[in-house]
């Protein structure tokens, strides 16, 4: 036996590849030689004799690794010997076999093509490329061999149909399916006005849905055709006429509630667009865009428990799902819990992103859990990732100013953000406040007025212009701002700024 001559299956390999091509190079020169004697001939014949045996004795181990239950090296066997004998249909079969058998499609694509072009491989051979293509999901390879049959039966047309529609060819598609069935046949029509509606093409689907409307009435799959096409087209009176027709016999339909409440939420009707949202959640607990939009639509009209409520449950569900650890970060920040939100957010950060937003929800969140330090790094590699990310730049920019320190690189951040957002009223507090903490109060005066100017509902301004105009000398301007700012309420400043107001009122 062959296995008793080498040390161990790898060599075995090799030196079966190093005879292969030996002998392949012997033929290319004997091929070459004009004046190719008998004695060579001979030669030549027992070369295939030897490539034979040694073929023989690879299947041989080949088979013993298939009782020993290793699929993986009888492959590599039974390759090598369809190699040294590629003349044998057994060999071939066998190859194609345990590449399947082995998950190993790539065995089964070499043995099928040996180097030849689709024009040159059998149309038997092209539908089991198709066949294994198929499996494996290579669409594209997949449509190219089915492509090539010369002589395509009803099946190959289908098949090669169906494939269309996986490498999104549907127009393409449609014509093939055209070929197989007759023009007047409902389940055509409706098949090539869905696959004209998938290629955007959603005026010829509304046009081609109709007819078979008019046939079927009832049929809620072309109610939901028409639903589409009128969507593709923003036709949002015809979609939603249609969409009520489809509840008013299909109830249970979750997905046409969420998508009810989408409508909804783009007329800005929030309250109805949630009541939609949380039907189809009903009927449905586990209908994941559902359960998005209404968590996203409870943060944006400030329902931070019910968003916080939805986060945790997806990212409890899907755990390796980035966006939804993200956006329950930021639910905690804006619930001021900023604990939660540090390990909702650094869990982002595992699963490998750095986003200038992830880093600036873990900068605040830092900040306001008294991580200095790590907020700072926060915001730094926010700005590294982009300049222009303008909140970045001043949130740094604010907290080196509060802090009294790098006021200078605080004012550059604070310009860098002001030249992206101009009439940004928070950022002209920002800029002001770092001018008033470098006594440069009069310059300060200009960007902290037009900032009050923008924003009156915030009582940090009026705090920050009652103490611009307490060090300019103007107690009255000061005492008057310092009363504005303390007419808010849940004002942390309060006690420190009724002490002033009381100062300045002796």
């Amino acid at each position: 036996m062959l296995l008793s001559r080498l040390k161990d299956n790898s060599k075995n390999i090799i030196i079966a590849v190093i005879i292969f091509f030996s002998f392949a190079l012997i033929g290319c020169r004997h091929a070459g030689n004009s004046n190719f004697s008998p004695s060579k001939k001979v030669e030549k014949s027992a070369d295939a004799a030897v490539h034979l045996e040694l073929a023989s004795e690879y299947f041989v181990e080949g088979m013993n690794s298939l009782r020993r239950g290793d699929s993986t090296d009888a492959l590599k066997y039974f390759e090598t010997a369809f190699m040294l004998d590629t003349g044998s249909k057994f060999l071939y079969d066998k190859v194609i076999e345990i590449s399947m058998l082995s998950d190993n499609p790539g065995s089964a694509v070499r043995a099928i093509m040996r180097g030849r072009e689709y024009s040159k491989i059998s149309d038997d051979e092209l539908r089991k490329l198709f066949a294994i293509f198929s499996r494996y999901r290579y669409f594209n390879d997949a449509f190219e061999a089915l492509s090539a049959v010369k002589e395509k039966t009803k099946r190959d047309t289908i098949l090669l149909a169906g494939v269309c529609e996986q490498t999104e060819k549907y127009l393409f598609a449609a014509q093939l399916f055209k070929t197989q069935f007759p023009d007047t046949s409902s389940e055509l029509q409706f098949k090539v006005a869905d696959l004209h509606r998938r290629a955007g093409m959603f005026a010829t689907a509304e046009s081609l849905f109709t007819i078979v409307a008019k046939k079927q009435p009832d049929n809620i799959s072309v109610k939901k055709g028409l639903l589409f096409s009128y969507i593709g087209q923003n036709d949002t009176k015809s979609a939603r006429k249609i969409l009520d027709e489809i509840l008013s016999v299909d109830s249970m339909n979750y997905e046409m509630w969420y998508l009810l409440g989408t409508f909804c939420e783009q007329s800005h009707d929030f309250e109805k667009a949630i009541e939609n949202y949380k039907k189809s959640i009903k009927i449905n607990p586990g209908f994941v865009d559902a359960n998005w939009s209404l968590m996203v639509l409870c943060t944006k009209i400030g329902d931070f428990e019910t968003a916080k409520v939805l986060a945790k449950r997806l990212s409890e569900k899907y755990p390796q799902k980035i966006e939804y650890w993200a956006i329950l970060g930021t639910i905690y920040n804006a619930k001021n819990s900023y604990d939660s939100a540090l390990i909702a957010l650094n869990k982002v950060l595992e699963l490998g992103i750095r986003t200038p937003t992830i880093l600036f929800e873990l900068g605040m969140a830092s900040e306001r859990s008294g991580k200095f330090e790590d907020a700072e790094n926060y915001f730094k590699e926010a700005l590294e990732i982009d300049s222009k990310y303008a909140i970045a730049a001043n949130y740094l920019g604010y907290m080196w100013a509060e802090k009294g320190i790098n006021l200078k690189e605080a004012e550059k951040l604070l310009l860098s953000a002001l030249q992206e957002e101009p009439d940004n009223g928070a950022y002209l507090d920002s800029y002001g406040w770092i001018l008033f903490q470098q006594k440069r109060y009069k310059e300060a005066e200009k960007p902290l007025l037009r900032s009050l100017e923008l924003i009156t509902d915030d009582y940090v301004v009026y705090y920050h212009l009652g103490e611009l105009y307490l060090k300019l000398g103007d107690k009255k301007s000061a005492l008057n701002y310092f009363i504005k700012a303390n007419n808010f309420k849940n004002n942390p400043d309060f006690e420190t700024i009724e002490k002033k107001i009381k100062d300045l009122s002796k």
